[in-house]
């Protein structure tokens, strides 16, 4: 994974014109998706179920502080030396991958080895609870990814902002999701895994109905940082789920179907959603991600059928 984000932020740096980004964007694809699975696998092996969503949590947490760190990073850099921020930044952030890979690489420890002496295990089957959240993920992610990467263009259009005040919208949301994952975790262990997603993606699905009838753009940002918290409160949720039901020998291969699940939903909203807010209009881009979120959230309690003690 590391090795992929040295490698994709160096086809950054150096990219000119659409195809080399398109490249480099599916080679940072694979390097977010091999990170996600290793890290969620890795704590799912080393935690309990008790401890487990809040350590999902942390791992979030960690996520959004080194997003936020290398977002403040780059946009200073655009104010200093606007002419060549492109390609600091990514040749930065590629240098800090392979720092990062060195030391992963020497000092951090394999959690889990199979042991060769031990009888074979049986082949691995996927849990049909796993089978039904595979479904469920694919509608929340292609509600989720739906609107928001067209967030932006939806606040630049309506309210004709300039770039520094464009990315000011995101900082409060950044901010939730470096602070709050490991808290709304500790929450969501105490709910129960199938209450706390449906609670996550009802709240996410109302906040996305609302936000095309706000007035203001103070309040627009105060709902959509908002629904980022029905999101962590579902996701970790989630991640935990897929940690209790895979068991030692099927968690990586929990993870990456998860993964995958949430890749399609995600590769298909942003395509549908441009071709919705272009034809037929921008605030129906919103109503969609709430319907599509409520439909996941209604899933859980009638389709997931987890036994009553663990939900």
């Amino acid at each position: 994974s590391l090795v992929c984000y040295a490698l994709t932020n160096t086809l950054y740096a150096l990219a000119e014109g659409l195809w080399p980004l398109y490249v480099a964007r599916f080679v940072h694809g694979v390097a977010l998706a091999t990170m996600l699975i290793s890290t969620d696998t890795i704590t799912a092996d080393l935690t309990d179920s008790d401890s487990r969503t809040e350590a999902m949590g942390a791992n979030m947490a960690n996520q959004g502080r080194g997003g936020m760190i290398g977002a403040f990073f780059a946009f200073t850099l655009v104010g200093v030396i606007p002419l060549h921020a492109w390609q600091m930044s990514f040749a930065t952030f590629a240098a800090v991958a392979i720092a990062a890979s060195g030391y992963a690489a020497v000092k951090l420890p394999e959690n889990y080895r199979p042991d060769p002496s031990a009888a074979a295990a049986p082949p691995f089957t996927m849990p049909p609870v796993l089978n039904r959240l595979t479904v469920i993920v694919i509608i929340a992610a292609l509600g989720t990814s739906f609107v928001q990467p067209l967030y932006l263009i939806y606040l630049q259009s309506r309210f004709d902002l300039d770039l520094r005040l464009l990315a000011a919208a995101f900082l409060p949301m950044g901010l939730v999701y470096a602070i709050l994952p490991g808290y709304l975790g500790r929450l969501a262990g105490r709910l129960g895994r199938a209450r706390s997603m449906t609670i996550g993606w009802v709240g996410t699905g109302v906040l996305y109905f609302s936000i095309p009838h706000l007035p203001t753009l103070i309040l627009i940002i105060v709902l959509f940082t908002l629904s980022a918290v029905g999101s962590i409160i579902a996701d970790v949720s989630r991640n935990a789920l897929v940690g209790d039901a895979a068991g030692t020998e099927g968690t990586g291969r929990a993870f990456g179907r998860i993964e995958f699940a949430s890749g399609v939903g995600a590769a298909i909203g942003p395509l549908a959603g441009g071709l919705v807010y272009d034809q037929l209009g921008k605030e129906l881009v919103f109503m969609v991600t709430g319907v599509l979120v409520l439909c996941a959230a209604a899933l859980v309690p009638l389709y997931l059928r987890i036994p009553r003690g663990e939900a």
